[in-house]
């Protein structure tokens, strides 16, 4: 079906034209700046001119740092004359003070680096580490070493820093003497826009940089810096052109540009003008059939540039798919890492992943060499189904020598490897372009057989893992439905290639198949293990719906306010490519986990709960909710677990456990303080765990303006009418409810949890606690702890600044926290699970969370049984030698035991 074409291809390949073209392209790219990437596109477009092809343009794209397509804002031009960084003290020898010099090596500064005053300045150097216990480094460079810059940069340019001296490297131990070009170091996108501050920017090598951290531990540095550089507004491009085809429908042949190094990716566009005159020459010798579809070769800035070219309509409207040539033959002995077979995912199901992966391996025989599962990264995110390209690649990983300045012409590139790759992927072009009906009908056979094979396959694994009972067999059977449906969508794409296809046989015989295989799955029904429950997230997840709102992958985040960006969740593009508007998000969950085999945790989708609802309040997204969570809801919820008018109740909750809210964490604090009425009392935390005094904090605690890190509902609760709030500066309380003030307002004068504390109070009141899907997070067994005088907290040990009501300045004391967790409290819930087995605990669920209601007096007396060791196989207190931390804050305690009081000598403020 295809060796005749890959013979004829094989054979006319000039390996000669191809280091000629790619040596002269990076010549222009090497500068990293614009002015020469116009006359490296101006090359490209002369060169497939003279190879032949039809509609030849260069597209101008608005590089301003503004201009934003499917949510890539394209960055301003740049270009640099002069960079040099050198130490000026201490006084070195003259060998030793320069850490870097654009005359030495063009990828010693960052892509965008900022400009200096002409003649330099003077910096100070501090490490990251010094620079997260300081407010502001005004003056001073930050150095990093193992981290890349975009992870430091907005709190370098928050902090007012000059900016940042980099050795980091992909491969420090094997490149030691290689400087790491940084090019995406903004945030949350790979460039900076005009939102973002200028900052200088160098890369030195590793080991300069282990000398400057040598030199930072000895004592302080400072360096000249001069960078002579320019961001504007101007302008980037796309390049393109086609090998005409009878129909309207085209095949993309891809690759990127403005890239410093030979394989990635100046040997992609010469490969793709290479192929254009070999595609020419064949047709015009009669060796290959004129071509049914147009071939088009585009070239573009990488993800930037492609999304400009793909957010028309009229570019993508008639593709049937698309191969990409970046990175195809670095060294990969040098590397030690396999050739690469990518096909797109199963989220955007294409036949041709069957012909392209065959063709591969034909040609890659002897290589080592993997199938990658497709995914939407930015080389192949145009698999994604609002763009509705399938696309392919075959590539090699650069490893440790990713981006680095020992990357120069022939050391990293396997000119061999490059020309067996072109061979591949302009067979596979050239046959799926010029099929007539014979070679349609062989595809549609070979897809089928593939397909069937692909199933068979699927099912030695699952009967494997069932065997050795790793999967449930509901598992097994969802697995197996997703493959089968898989292969049958990759069939069904067979009609946009050949709309005569009849395809109703040979997918009922692929139906047929998965069917006789469902069946003998049944086998394994008497052995199999269970179903495990759903977990909270899972549980929230199957209860949205989401549906997407633009064409492509939210990326910059450019509608959203520049404070508010987060960074995308893990897995993001794979996961978000199966939201569909109909699918929950469990299931979209799911579809990722049977496609790749992973399944993120519950921090994982907590984590994507926030980045969703960020994206609907801007409107990438729409989200609906299946069941919404109402004030009477979680009354009746909380009803059914005890609570009642006049109830005196401290509430810790996971506002996200609970689905959906109306209105949001208010609709929590109403509910309950309308439910126990203001006869009864609502009390929560409103902690900051000693978060006033960590680096960039302000210092102090103010009870007006401090927020709490305790969640979302005490934050909204505090700051209601008629709440009040306690003096303590790390652990203060907040009431609502009869008589409120006085359970807070003695607080700075007791032990934070001791006798008289705002807890211990509600206790003495005959208090209860409630608990919504935070088992471990009961504040009150540390009332236990303290009224039992344990000896791993500090009674009233630490000092703050405090700022009072009226503005005025004070010192308060809070409690010691002992050194390091207890084991029988902290995180673990063993007295929960004592009172479960005694039977003190009313449990249910509030929308979807798990809730637990108990006494406090239950609670203490279980708790002080574990203290005193009369619970079989805990030890208790008697044996542990924990104590109270020791940290800068911490003093004497004034607190007078036996009197129960302040000692009058106190520092702190007791009025």
């Amino acid at each position: 079906m295809y060796k005749q074409i890959a013979a004829a291809i094989e054979r006319e390949i000039n390996m000669e034209n191809l280091k000629s073209l790619s040596a002269r392209i990076n010549g222009f790219e090497r500068s990293c700046c614009y002015r020469d990437f116009r006359r490296s596109a101006g090359f490209c477009r002369r060169k497939l001119r003279e190879t032949g092809l039809a509609g030849v343009k260069q597209i101008t794209i608005p590089a301003d740092g503004k201009s934003t397509f499917m949510d890539c804002t394209i960055p301003q031009a740049w270009d640099v004359e002069e960079a040099y960084l050198a130490i000026v003290s201490p006084d070195l020898p003259e060998k030793d003070k320069k850490l870097a010099a654009l005359r030495d090596d063009v990828l010693c500064v960052a892509n965008r680096c900022a400009a200096t005053p002409s003649g330099g300045i003077q910096a100070g150097i501090v490490t990251v580490e010094q620079m997260r216990k300081e407010r502001d480094v005004s003056g001073k460079m930050v150095f990093v070493r193992t981290q890349f810059p975009s992870e430091i940069r907005r709190e370098v340019q928050d902090k007012n820093g000059v900016g940042i001296i980099s050795a980091y490297s992909a491969g420090a131990l094997n490149l030691p003497d290689n400087s790491y070009w940084i090019n995406g170091w903004g945030f949350p996108g790979w460039y900076l826009t005009k939102e973002d501050k200028p900052l200088v920017c160098f890369s030195i090598t590793p080991r300069k940089g282990a000398f400057l951290e040598k030199l930072l531990q000895a004592g302080t540095v400072h360096v000249q810096l001069n960078v002579k550089s320019r961001a504007y507004d101007g302008s980037i491009y796309s390049v393109t052109g086609v090998v005409p085809g009878s129909e309207a429908l085209e095949i993309i042949v891809y690759a990127h540009a403005y890239e410093p190094f030979v394989p990635d990716d100046a040997i992609g566009m010469a490969a793709m003008i290479e192929m254009g005159r070999i595609f020419k020459k064949l047709i015009q010798q009669k060796k290959l059939a004129p071509f049914r579809l147009k071939v088009r070769f585009l070239i573009s800035q990488e993800l930037y540039g492609f999304s400009h070219y793909f957010s028309l309509p009229q570019n993508r409207r008639n593709v049937l798919c698309a191969i990409n040539m970046d990175s195809i033959c670095h060294d990969y002995q040098k590397i030690g890492l396999p050739i690469r077979t990518r096909l797109s995912p199963a989220s955007m199901p294409f036949f041709g992943d069957y012909l392209f992966r065959e063709i591969s391996d034909y040609f890659l025989e002897d290589y080592p060499k993997c199938v990658e599962l497709g995914n939407l990264d930015n080389d192949t995110f145009i698999s994604d189904r609002t763009i509705g390209i399938p696309s392919q690649w075959i590539w090699t990983h650069p490893g440790a020598y990713h981006h680095s300045s020992y990357d120069s012409f022939d050391r990293m590139t396997d000119w061999t490897l490059g020309g067996k790759v072109i061979a591949a992927v302009s067979t596979y072009v050239a046959v799926l372009a010029s099929a007539g009906r014979e070679t349609i009908r062989d595809l549609r056979q070979h897809a089928s057989m593939e397909a069937q094979r692909e199933i068979l396959d699927g099912m030695k694994h699952l009967v494997r893992d069932l065997r050795e009972r790793k999967i449930p067999l509901e598992t097994a059977r969802e697995k197996l439905n997703f493959i089968a449906h898989w292969q049958r969508e990759r069939l069904a794409s067979f009609r946009r290639f050949s709309a005569d296809s009849n395809l109703a046989a040979l997918d009922g015989e692929i139906a047929a198949l998965s069917a006789r295989e469902q069946k003998r799955l049944a086998d394994f029904a008497k052995n199999a293990i269970p179903l495990p429950a759903l977990t909270s997230r899972e549980r929230l997840a199957q209860n949205m719906v989401i549906r997407r709102k633009e064409i492509g992958m939210p990326f910059c985040l450019a509608r959203i306010p520049y404070k508010e960006r987060l960074s995308r969740p893990e897995n993001f593009e794979q996961i978000f490519n199966w939201l569909d508007g109909k699918k929950d998000f469990l299931e979209a969950l799911r579809l990722f986990y049977l496609e790749s085999g992973g399944k993120p945790a519950e921090k994982e989708i907590s984590g994507w709960f926030r980045y969703l609802e960020l994206l609907a309040r801007y409107g990438y997204v729409s989200i609906t909710y299946k069941k919404i969570l109402t004030k009477k809801n979680i009354q009746n919820g909380l009803r059914k677990l005890g609570i009642k008018s006049g109830d005196k109740v401290i509430l810790h909750s996971s506002f996200l456990s609970l689905g959906h809210v109306q209105n949001g964490p208010g609709t929590v604090c109403k509910a309950l303080m309308e439910l126990v009425s203001p006869q009864g009392v609502v009390m929560m935390p409103s902690f900051n765990h000693y978060g006033i005094v960590e680096p960039g904090a302000r210092g102090y605690y103010d009870p007006k303006t401090t927020p709490t890190t305790n969640g979302v509902v005490p934050d909204t609760f505090w700051k209601m009418k008629n709440v009040y709030r306690s003096l303590d500066p790390s652990h203060p309380f907040t009431v609502w409810g009869h008589a409120a003030a006085n359970y807070v307002k003695n607080h700075h004068k007791v032990p934070t949890m001791g006798e008289g504390s705002p807890l211990n109070l509600l206790e003495k009141a005959g208090g209860k606690v409630i608990l919504i899907d935070c088992p471990t997070a009961n504040t009150f067994h540390h009332v236990v702890e303290m009224t039992n005088h344990v000896a791993c907290l500090g009674e009233r040990t630490e000092e703050y600044p405090v700022k009072l009501p009226s503005g005025k300045m004070v010192k308060c004391r809070t409690w010691g926290w002992r050194e390091k967790a207890c084991p029988f409290i902290d995180g673990q819930p063993i007295y929960i699970a004592r009172m479960r087995k005694l039977g003190l605990l009313r449990e249910g669920r509030i929308g979807q969370a798990r809730a637990i209601v108990f006494k406090m007096s239950d609670c203490r007396r279980v708790i002080e049984d574990l203290f005193k060791g009369h619970i079989r196989g805990l030890a208790g207190c008697r044996t542990c030698k924990i104590r109270p931390r020791k940290v800068p804050a911490t003093c004497a305690s004034d607190w007078d035991r036996s009197k129960k009081c302040v000692r009058p000598d106190t520092t702190a403020f007791v009025d």
